[in-house]
């Protein structure tokens, strides 16, 4: 009788050499080339618009340009994923945005690409520092057209606005105190922390409207009572509005038990009034109105 392993042996070498082949790194389209720059090109600051997509870019860089190139190709799909995420989110909530960032990587396309490579940036090995950046596009209608209808112009909408930039500051922004107000706005700044950018921005991002929802809850209870109240903040919440973004990133001094770095992320966040006030009751929508635009 041939023993176990050797039945098994064929098929343990064949998943063996599978997991040793080498994975065929990830290329730019065809007729899209590597454009060598010494700034970034003005698409950065502002993707070029195209009818019914929707265009944003992603960024990596490295002190050696093969690799900031080829990371920015290889990371392609974790940052559009969460630049689609954090883009949908406010409006159709998280696993909604989730589904949409999905469907959309399997739409999506590279318009352009572009790598800057500046020496002596610093003193010491490692003093160079490359960036490499991708233009990319959806398709708006194939994305939106997976979510329930009711949803589907939320998430439209949402489309017409450029991805908002997170800002890497050295200490919280003046408006994370006292956010600049707009007529006909609610205004409110969240803050949540994480030892990584990454994990602080999946927590600003999936948290966002049911705390932004309960601070609007907050503010009318006391004259709708809480059911009413909470119909009326989730109709604006339709409309939910990042309006600034900031990233703290820093070492801890000493380490919090395990942890050596820190990052906090704030957002300023705006919600229009006007739907809020349309959701309620006409003789209480000018105690609304105010109860919602007067400071804290």
């Amino acid at each position: 009788m041939t023993p176990f392993w050797c039945r098994w042996c064929p098929i343990l070498v064949a998943l063996s050499a599978a997991a040793q082949e080498p994975k065929t790194p990830p290329q730019l389209p065809a007729g899209v080339t590597w454009e060598q720059v010494d700034a970034p090109p003005p698409w950065v600051a502002e993707p070029p618009t195209a009818m019914a997509r929707f265009r944003f870019v992603t960024a990596q860089q490295s002190n050696l340009q093969p690799i900031a190139t080829d990371n920015a190709l290889a990371c392609g799909e974790r940052d559009c994923t969460q630049i689609l995420v954090e883009q949908f989110a406010p409006a159709v909530g998280i696993e909604a945005a989730r589904q949409l960032a999905a469907t959309a990587w399997q739409e999506q396309k590279i318009c352009r690409a572009a790598v800057c490579f500046q020496g002596n940036v610093g003193r010491g090995p490692g003093n160079s520092l490359a960036t490499a950046w991708l233009l990319w596009e959806i398709p708006v209608r194939a994305t939106v057209d997976v979510l329930d209808p009711a949803l589907r112009g939320r998430a439209e909408r949402t489309l017409l606005r450029p991805p908002l930039p997170w800002n890497k500051v050295p200490e919280a922004p003046d408006w994370v105190a006292k956010p600049p107000r707009r007529d006909g706005w609610f205004a409110w700044v969240l803050h949540h922390d994480a030892e990584w950018p990454d994990a602080a921005r999946e927590l600003a991002t999936a948290k966002a409207r049911d705390e932004v929802g309960t601070a609007i809850v907050q503010r009318l209870s006391s004259l709708l009572g809480d059911e009413v109240a909470r119909r009326a903040a989730d109709s604006g919440l339709e409309d939910l509005q990042p309006v600034a973004r900031a990233l703290w990133f820093r070492k801890l001094e000493p380490p919090v038990g395990k942890q050596r770095y820190a990052t906090t992320a704030w957002v300023h966040w705006e919600v229009p009034v006007a739907r809020i006030v349309e959701a309620v009751p006409q003789d209480h929508r000018a105690g609304v109105a105010r109860l919602l635009t007067e400071p804290t």
